[in-house]
């Protein structure tokens, strides 16, 4: 397969990945919106209930390790999203978009566990830890051109002269 034809073929993945993560990050910065818009409007209280610091920091612990996650997703190949030599470029490219969503979903999955624990705890400082947690991971998981070129060269269809 020619370049152009395989830089087509990650331009049409491309283009919905980055849209989607686009999504992701807006969502994240929605949230944080309504951490800080909401109590300024008088719709929340400014303070909640006192509940023990332990329930927080245990929800905080679990939305950074599944940003962690995420960003490790994004790094690594598990097995349903393994390339071998061979691959069908399309499929290789589906796995890749594939891997990128379920770790945007992990990272941004944070954020939602922070603005959880923002409307239990009212703590604001909490929603801001990990949102900034979860905008992190998913600059991490940017979709890039390098990860779909990447993952057709381990396919095999990088390489001008392999077989589809």
């Amino acid at each position: 397969m020619n370049p152009s034809e395989i830089k087509r073929r990650m331009d049409k993945k491309l283009l919905p990945a980055r849209m989607i993560w686009i999504g992701m990050m807006f969502s994240v910065a929605i949230y944080l919106g309504l951490g800080y818009l909401l109590p300024t409007l008088g719709v929340l209280p400014e303070t909640g209930v006192d509940l023990p610091a332990i329930t927080s920091t245990v929800l905080m612990a679990v939305g950074i390790i599944w940003a962690v996650a995420g960003v490790l997703i994004a790094g690594g190949k598990p097995p349903i999203l393994k390339i071998t030599e061979g691959d069908n470029p399309d499929a290789v490219m589906g796995k890749v978009f594939t891997g990128m969503v379920i770790s945007w979903a992990l990272c941004g999955s944070a954020g939602v566990m922070g603005l959880a624990i923002f409307f239990i705890f009212r703590s604001f400082q909490d929603l801001l830890i990990l949102c900034i947690v979860a905008i992190l991971g998913l600059l991490f998981a940017f979709p890039s051109e390098g990860k779909f070129k990447s993952a057709l060269q381990t396919a095999g269809s990088g390489t001008p002269g392999m077989p589809m």
